[in-house]
């Protein structure tokens, strides 16, 4: 399938409207959720594996647009006159499979989307729309989304477009637009083009999904969302950020979450008397005390090693409490959160600048990179880094097909010896050679037994190599701990040492480039 972005209009009345400063005056860069709604289609597009995307531009207007850059993504500057939107896709469609056609000044639910890209059967078309009113803005008539045509009616209604087109420029048509098309192509007669029979092309888009003519239009959507838990991690985000800067504002935690009030106001309490030496992980007392006063707080702080010398502080322990916070809100398990712990040996590492982090999972290692790009296929992870503001990229690199196990994070694309699968999803494939531009000088890589398959798929330019190894493989056709090291040293890599991981017979083994 081939996707069809139309984005080369003029806006010409939603930029004669503007009534007040925007960041963009082209509609297509409006942002909604904090993003452009031009960003946000690619982005799902690709995101449910679209490989074909074609986007057509303002003229002069061709890098302001490039909004994502992909090997998957094409941009065109619009060379002609604004024509019928079919007609102006015409030049761009594909003759080996289905063209889908959107509208750029759209804000598209993932549900619409996901909907829109399903395949059709051959011979047919279908047009996404509202045909009644609108829930947002309250508009009385329909609206069209876009248009999904298969190879075999492509034809049939490239010719349509071109009648429509025609008896409107002559006057014998009062409006030409996808409309009359869908009904010139299903068999309606041209003297009945101005009745509104329901067709069975239309697909009914009625949810959140809106087209933007007018500045207000903007603001009646975003009036519109629904408060639910993407709109209300967006606002966590920006707690984070709070956060970083060391403002806790816990006045503003307790309005916008009213839940968390009696604890964020014992934890400011009570944290004040252990300022001194602490060692509740031995002491009788202070584990009662934590137990009973601050509950699952101390609890997402386990993998703090207090001792009499250390000093408590406030500060990292509430940075570790928002962490626990968002992956909770991520569907992420208390067990979960505290297996993760940071593998011993990045301990034995300097600082990298940059490092590729293929199954990021928590991304707990994250303190031990400067700058670094996690790779993770479990979308309640990824999610969780997207939280974070990591860097992240939703996939896997070693297949489209991940089982899920019911330890999650043991699942992989290899078929799990040991780990009941419980369910299984699709994921983004990305080969190495798609993520390293050859500015990375660190690869880590705990994928669960594809391990070596990864590392075959592109060329190794990396100053140090970590990869998890396993004497005893627990997936099917893993390869084994002995079976990576005579790999990476046939490719002028040195073994340096290694470091128990887990089970007794896993490793985290640490190669480094010979000079």
């Amino acid at each position: 399938m081939r996707v069809i972005v139309l984005a080369g209009g003029n806006a010409e009345r939603f930029t004669q409207t503007l009534k007040k400063p925007t960041e963009s005056k082209h509609k297509h860069l409006i942002s909604i959720l904090g993003e452009p709604i031009l960003h946000r289609t690619i982005r799902l597009l690709l995101l449910m594996g679209c490989r074909d995307i074609v986007v057509i531009t303002p003229p002069g207007l061709l890098d302001e647009y490039s909004v994502i850059e992909s090997k998957y993504v094409s941009y065109f500057e619009r060379s002609e006159p604004i024509k019928q939107k079919l007609l102006e896709a015409e030049l761009y469609m594909t003759d080996s499979g289905n063209n889908l056609i959107l509208l750029g000044d759209v804000f598209y639910t993932r549900r619409s989307l996901q909907k829109m890209v399903e395949p059709l059967e051959s011979s047919s078309f279908n047009i996404y729309c509202r045909y009644a009113h609108s829930k947002i803005n309250g508009k009385a008539w329909g609206e069209i989304f876009a248009i999904n045509i298969t190879p075999g009616m492509k034809e049939s209604v490239i010719e349509s477009a071109k009648i429509i087109s025609r008896a409107f420029s002559e006057g014998n048509l009062h409006r030409d637009n996808i409309w009359e098309v869908a009904k010139l192509a299903s068999g309606i007669p041209f003297e009945s083009l101005n009745e509104h029979p329901m067709l069975p092309c239309y697909v009914e888009i009625n949810d959140f999904t809106e087209d933007i003519d007018f500045e207000t239009d903007v603001e009646l959507i975003k009036k519109s969302l629904p408060i639910d838990l993407e709109t209300a991690l967006d606002k966590l985000s920006e707690l984070h950020e709070v956060i970083n800067t060391n403002q806790i504002h816990y006045e503003f935690l307790r309005s916008e979450h009213e839940s968390l009030a009696s604890h964020v106001s014992e934890l400011r309490n009570k944290l004040s008397l252990l300022e001194t030496s602490l060692s509740w992980r031995l002491t009788t007392p202070l584990r009662v005390f934590k137990d009973k006063f601050l509950g699952p707080f101390t609890r997402i702080s386990i993998n703090f090693r207090f001792e009499v010398k250390d000093k408590f502080s406030l500060k990292k322990f509430t940075l570790e409490a928002w962490r626990y916070i968002l992956a909770r809100l991520s569907g992420i398990t208390h067990k979960e959160w505290i297996r993760a712990l940071p593998s011993e040996v990045f301990s034995h590492l300097p600082k990298h600048q940059k490092a590729i982090h293929i199954g990021g999972h928590l991304g707990r290692e994250y303190d031990a990179y400067e700058d670094v790009l996690f790779i993770e296929p479990i979308p309640k992870y990824a999610k969780y880094l997207r939280l974070l503001r990591r860097k992240v990229i939703e996939a896997s690199c070693c297949g489209d097909l991940l089982y899920i196990t019911k330890y999650e994070q043991a699942s992989s694309n290899l078929i799990p010896l040991e780990h009941e699968v419980k369910s299984t999803i699709s994921t983004l494939n990305m080969k190495l050679d798609e993520i390293n531009d050859g500015s990375f000088d660190l690869l880590v890589i705990d994928a669960q037994g594809s391990e070596l398959k990864i590392l075959k798929s592109g060329e190794l330019l990396f100053h140090s190599i970590i990869v998890e190894g396993s004497i005893i493989p627990r997936y099917k056709g893993a390869a084994s701990k002995k079976e990576i090291t005579e790999f990476l040293e046939s490719k002028n890599y040195t073994f340096v040492s290694e470091f128990q991981h887990g089970n007794d017979d896993i490793f985290d083994m640490i190669f480094t480039l010979k000079v």
